[in-house]
């Protein structure tokens, strides 16, 4: 009778077990095609380039350096990114995601300068992804008349 309940045990434990780590359905294979079209950007991507001087800062060198990986879920991009310039070193986090009730992409940001961004409508063509901005503002971000 002991080893009738020992065994038992036994295999109630290994049938636990195997459960546990039986594995799960991807999440990014369950999302639409607009969110899988976001997989492009997975990886480390590193620029190189030249500022002019202007309202925003002095004229010179500038290199960043992005990371980006799935959010858990799979329907949201994470980013984190560092970028050096002629104003000094600047480090941001980006969250890019496909809004289903828009149709459109979108992409929050924040910075350790302390700037926040929230870009709206979105799209991708190819390999190219493209937001509309208003750039009928001054450098305080308010509405020109």
């Amino acid at each position: 009778m002991d080893r009738l309940i020992i065994v038992s045990i036994c295999s109630l434990a290994l049938s636990i077990s195997s459960f546990a780590q039986a594995p799960t359905a991807s999440a990014v294979a369950t999302t639409t095609q607009e969110v899988q079209k976001l997989a492009y950007y997975v990886g480390t991507w590193e620029g190189e380039g030249e500022t002019k001087e202007g309202p925003f800062g002095p004229a010179g060198k500038l290199s960043s350096t992005m990371t980006y990986d799935w959010f858990a879920g799979g329907f949201h991009l994470v980013c984190r990114g560092e970028e050096r310039g002629p104003t000094g070193k600047r480090t941001f986090l980006n969250i890019r995601a496909y809004d289903e009730k828009a149709k459109a992409y979108t992409d929050y940001g924040i910075s350790s300068l302390g700037e926040s961004e929230y870009s709206t409508g979105g799209s991708i063509v190819g390999n190219k992804l493209t937001f509309v901005k208003d750039l009928d503002s001054d450098v305080e971000g308010k509405h020109k008349k």
